[in-house]
């Protein structure tokens, strides 16, 4: 009896654990649909014409013609667009990790006076708000000669970028063995040589992860790539042009921004694996 009490007990243990994975697999399963349920529809709206979209914006299309892309890219004047909005994107990741991943290593492994405040900085200059400092930034960059500029966009980007990305590359800094930095400074390690040689190769997930966070804001960013620049337009910016030029066309419209949010898709099927890695990485110790 005892015996058949103990299988009737893990048995129910068993159907509840079963019943627990299930409604957890039907949460996520949700979030993924509610997720991608956008883009999905925003892509297949982009085949419809408007007529369609309007009496049927949840069904397939009819006809499948991808000759609005063409004529959205060209419409919406893509080809200079997308190459300013890929030198500042690229520039922006590469300074921001440059410059991020120096501090966070001063942060983590080195001991001198301020250290903690240093590290808090980054945390309180998260809050600060771009809108905030709008104006002070305009008449700085036209003091600096830097207004309508690639160069003024891009140390804008890098200053409200490293922050975040330095925090982060901190925390993921700490939750590997300090021991590892004693050993290599008792061979005779300089700090350079282990932030190049040993460090680096042993953050290539958080990189990946930084690099992603980094490269969706700056691909996104509208508010100051509109306000300083003016001879040359990002995809953001150019895409504000584009339905204020065809708010009626709304296929071409949802094209453009099909062709806007590839990409960045693109770019994280490719570092999934190491974005995922750094996530979990940086978030088991701090």
């Amino acid at each position: 009896k005892y015996e058949g009490e103990g299988d009737m007990e893990n048995r129910h243990m068993r159907l509840k654990t079963a019943a627990v994975k299930l409604v957890g697999a039907i949460f996520i399963l949700l979030l993924l649909v509610i997720s991608l349920y956008p883009f999905i529809w925003m892509i297949l709206n982009s085949f419809k014409e408007n007529m369609e979209i309007f009496k049927q914006p949840f069904s397939l299309p009819a006809h499948w013609d991808f000759a609005v892309f063409r004529e959205a890219w060209e419409f919406g004047e893509f080809s200079n667009s997308i190459w300013v909005s890929i030198i500042v994107t690229v520039s922006v990741v590469v300074f921001t990790l440059l410059v991020s991943s120096m501090a966070a290593f001063a942060t983590s492994h080195l001991r001198f006076k301020g250290r903690n405040f240093f590290l808090g900085t980054f945390v309180g200059l998260q809050v600060v708000s771009g809108q905030v400092l709008l104006i002070s930034i305009f008449k700085l960059l036209q003091m600096l000669q830097l207004f309508d500029t690639r160069t003024g966009l891009i140390l804008v980007c890098i200053a409200f970028s490293i922050p975040f990305s330095a925090y982060i590359m901190n925390s993921f800094f700490r939750s590997l063995p300090y021991e590892l930095y004693e050993s290599a400074q008792i061979d005779g390690c300089s700090n350079i040589i282990y932030y190049s040689k040993i460090l680096l190769p042993l953050s290539k997930p958080v990189f990946a992860s930084v690099a992603i966070f980094v490269a969706l804001s700056t691909w996104n960013e509208f508010l100051f790539a509109m306000t300083f620049l003016r001879k040359e337009r990002t995809l953001t910016v150019q895409l504000r042009n584009f339905f204020s030029s065809f708010g009626s066309s709304y296929d071409i419209a949802f094209a453009g921004l099909t062709l806007v949010v590839v990409p960045l898709l693109i770019l994280y099927l490719l570092m999934q694996k190491y974005f995922i890695q750094g996530l979990t990485s940086g978030a088991v110790k701090g």
